[in-house]
């Protein structure tokens, strides 16, 4: 953007002639509509805004669209999985709905492992944790949730799922923020009071939410 230029120099506390002074408010005029964008938006941008490519550090910081909408999962379906007496397993889940790394406009889908369950930690910060299974109807085994991450165990629900009107069992979900370095792991899991073999997952989401 241009520097304002003024046709006259006016120094306070001497007189001014009228058209200098007018010939000036012109100039300020023309400056303020043809260089700074105008609200009513009858000047278009000479060029588009930039980023420096860091975070936001401070409240006049331009926010990168990453910053915004960063890694977020979700995944469908049960798995048949073969589940130890009173021994907390990851869930796994049978389809994996969207798996973006690094915002909407990444889905290369590196965050979760469909196969093992397990959702690594791409960059630091808050996420938003949650997950619903489904126990086989009239279960008589005691269930518990739990988020297991590298560093934290948050302990969920725990339930009898005795529900015969249900063509499953009776729904359990958990849902948590937990805070995650980058690298650390997250894994949805459940622990069973029998030894059987049984599908369980019904959905999952995992969501960034800030720094």
């Amino acid at each position: 953007m241009a520097d304002l230029a003024l046709t006259n120099t006016l120094t306070n506390g001497t007189t001014a002639d009228a058209d200098e002074v007018m010939q000036d408010l012109n100039d300020i005029k023309t400056y303020v509509n043809t260089s700074v964008i105008r609200t009513d938006g009858g000047t278009d941008m000479a060029a588009a805004l930039t980023l420096d490519g860091n975070n936001p550090t401070a409240a006049a910081h331009a926010v990168q669209k990453n910053y915004v909408d960063y890694a977020q999962v979700e995944a469908t379906g049960a798995v048949s999985q073969n589940w130890t007496n009173n021994t907390f397993a990851t869930v796994k889940f049978a389809t994996e709905v969207l798996d973006y790394v690094n915002g909407a406009g990444d889905t290369s889908g590196t965050a979760y492992d469909l196969a093992t369950g397990i959702f690594t930690v791409p960059r630091t910060g808050v996420y938003l944790v949650s997950f619903c299974i489904i126990p086989p109807a009239s279960s008589p085994t005691l269930h518990r949730l739990r988020v297991l991450t590298t560093s934290k165990t948050l302990n969920g629900p725990g339930w009898i799922p005795l529900d015969t009107a249900e063509t499953g069992g009776a729904y359990g979900a958990m849902t948590v923020a937990v805070r995650c370095t980058a690298a650390e792991t997250i894994l949805p899991q459940v622990r069973v009071s029998d030894t059987t073999t049984q599908s369980y997952g019904e959905w999952l989401q995992i969501s960034w939410l800030h720094a």
